[in-house]
């Protein structure tokens, strides 16, 4: 094989674990939002994006203003770090700049693929890498984190699937190298046991820490919020780089946001129902609401990051039957934590407000108790059909032989049983076949999930998306060969 030594594989964000393994591959580029790490004469060098490296060309095949179309189809992200609407265009274009030196860097390296240390462009920083990339039609992988085969109880057994990206959010596929010999079919048949039994199989873990018991209480969240501006003060005075990105929004700007969530939570509760009308005749939806903000939402979603506009087709596809809405239980939460660290507030309000429950009632919505569990054979009988944006409901209902109506890109939106909003051309009447178990929906939903992810995965011992503990030195010596071979494949396909 002739080799192009020429041609570069690019490692984003990567931590120390990816660092250590890949130092020493000159085919390899290591890089963030500020600079990147080239391997010359032995050792790293970091460099700066700058216009004054004069191995850089300025002129490039890619159109400018596809820059700004894309800033702007992020716009709903940039709230959670731009408090003010006058700084919007000067968040662009210094954004724009930016992604312009990484588009003229990535050019001048020639980068042919991008490897991405998280699972989605979800951050200012893999946002403006993860552009550049799109722009100049280089592909990326994002490892995914999966809840299939993690146990909530010990916080272990995640693995990641890599996920390539020909583009925007909705080019995303599974990447479908064979990485090693793990066969998931025990796993999701324990996944399916789970769902059945109504077990509390989701990946979010809440009351793991002190701090995680106090999250939903708003007292708790004010003293916090002091806090982390007393200790962002100190940070600043001292000139030290803060450890967490710090947004731009006042004390005033997070008290609003932290009073806009309890505001609505207080009128949420007011109006909502503890249980579904058994006397409802269906077939009817529930749309399950996603944790806003959040990356399963913005970019996930692709064209339906709100509920709202979710609602609104609903609509306009002709239903006119009951509606009801169940707020996601994350939506209590006034303060994030990491690691039992307090961080940030969660920035709910910029989502949940009274503005936002008054849209709700006025498409006449039916709210449900954030807390009411609905087991899926409930959802059989009482002819209910979920709707979601990308939800892991519809992943459970589809390996259960259920249809789900799913709004957004998920990374399993081909599996069998998933019905995209956009394939649906009315929802006057909705097929009542959709709420009954069908045998061969739940086979090649089984099929199709085998498929993807066995042999296909690298073990998470990077915590890339949740908490680990107790991470072995056999998953570490795993997850660094998994690694290894799945850079090996991507330099078949994209450098040699």
């Amino acid at each position: 094989m002739i080799r192009n030594h020429k041609n570069k594989l690019g490692i984003c964000f990567p931590g120390h674990f990816v660092i250590n393994t890949f130092k020493n591959d000159k085919e390899i580029i290591f890089l963030t939002e500020s600079d990147y790490s080239v391997l010359e004469n032995g050792n790293r060098l970091d460099k700066k994006y700058n216009f004054e490296n004069k191995l850089i060309n300025l002129k490039t095949k890619v159109n400018i203003t596809k820059i700004r179309k894309e800033i702007n189809n992020y716009s709903t992200m940039w709230t959670r770090w731009v408090g003010t609407s006058y700084k919007h265009e000067i968040f662009r274009e210094k954004t724009s700049i930016l992604v312009y030196k990484i588009i003229l860097t990535l050019e001048s390296l020639n980068i042919k693929c991008m490897v991405f240390h998280t699972s989605v462009p979800h951050h200012y920083d893999t946002f403006c890498l993860h552009t550049a990339c799109s722009l100049l039609n280089i592909p990326t992988i994002f490892l995914y984190p999966m809840e299939i085969g993690y146990d909530t109880s010990t916080l272990t057994g995640n693995s990641l699937l890599p996920i390539r990206h020909n583009g925007d959010i909705f080019s995303r596929e599974p990447l479908g190298y064979i990485i090693n010999k793990k066969d998931y079919k025990s796993e999701i048949n324990n996944f399916i046991i789970k769902t059945l039994e109504n077990s509390s199989n989701k990946v979010r873990v809440y009351g793991d820490s002190i701090i995680s018991n106090l999250t939903t209480n708003f007292c708790f969240s004010l003293i916090s919020l002091f806090y982390l501006e007393l200790k962002y003060l100190y940070i600043k005075i001292s000139r030290r780089k803060p450890k967490y990105f710090y947004k731009d929004y006042s004390i005033l700007n997070k008290l609003n946001i932290l009073f806009n969530q309890k505001e609505y939570l207080k009128l949420y509760k007011k109006y909502q129902f503890n249980t579904l009308n058994l006397k409802d005749k269906g077939p009817l939806l529930i749309i399950y609401s996603h944790y806003q903000p959040e990356a399963t939402s913005m970019p996930e979603g692709g064209d339906f990051i709100s509920h709202i506009d979710i609602i609104l087709a609903i609509r306009s596809k002709g239903y006119l039957k009951k509606l009801y809405y169940k707020e996601h239980i994350g939506s209590q939460e006034y303060i994030s934590e990491i690691a039992g660290k307090i961080v940030d507030i969660t920035r709910v309000g910029l989502h949940r407000s009274k503005e936002y429950l008054d849209s709700l009632l006025d498409l006449e919505c039916t709210l449900l108790d954030p807390k009411l569990r609905i087991d899926i054979n409930h959802l059989n009988k009482s002819k209910y059909i979920p709707v979601t944006i990308g939800g892991s409901i519809a992943l459970e209902r589809s390996l259960l032989g259920l249809k789900t109506i799913v709004c957004g890109q998920p990374w399993f939106k081909n599996m069998p049983g998933v019905i995209h909003i956009d394939e649906i051309d009315s929802l006057e009447e909705i097929d009542p076949e959709w709420t009954i178990p069908s045998e061969l929906i739940a086979n090649q939903a089984f099929s199709w999930l085998d498929n993807t992810i066995s042999n296909k995965t690298i073990t998470n011992a990077l915590s890339i998306g949740y908490t680990h503990k107790n991470i072995t030195l056999e998953n570490i010596n795993k997850s660094k060969t998994e690694l290894k071979l799945l850079v090996k494949a991507l330099k078949l396909e994209y450098i040699y």
